[in-house]
């Protein structure tokens, strides 16, 4: 479970196509601070959150590591995994997830404002490709 949630979690950052990118690119120094999960979606097909749920965020530094806060086990057990981030055009890298068996992300930034942040990724899932779309909102 905690794989699945963390995967669910982390692959909203995750980005191969940006689809709506036709805002402004954000600068690493742009994303600093904490930004809070609003809602997630799959093939458009949005996903039920919880007040959990909404307590999950990523907290980017000034020195390129992050803190990721996600439920590990329902209904409302966190971990937190810290790693490294970097930002290049519309493409957040994330790397070195302490405690994650998948090391290293790449997602691409669907759309960014001081306040908005939506992340998409395609994932495979039971051999089909699904796009998962994440939508942050800073602190």
């Amino acid at each position: 479970m905690k794989k699945v949630s963390l995967f669910i979690l982390i692959s909203f950052f995750a980005f191969s196509c940006s689809k709506e990118n036709d805002n402004e690119e954000p600068e690493q120094n742009e994303l600093l601070g904490k930004w809070f999960y609003v809602s997630e979606k799959y093939d458009e097909e949005e996903i039920v959150s919880t007040d959990c749920d909404t307590q999950q965020y990523f907290e980017f530094f000034s020195n390129g590591s992050i803190s990721i806060k996600f439920v590990d086990t329902r209904p409302c057990d966190f971990s937190i995994l810290i790693g490294d981030y970097n930002v290049s055009g519309s493409t957040l890298e994330i790397t070195g997830l302490q405690g994650s068996d998948d090391l290293n992300y790449s997602f691409d930034i669907v759309n960014f404002s001081n306040s908005s942040l939506i992340l998409e990724d395609e994932i495979m899932d039971e051999g089909e490709i699904s796009t998962y779309r994440l939508q942050l909102v800073k602190e």
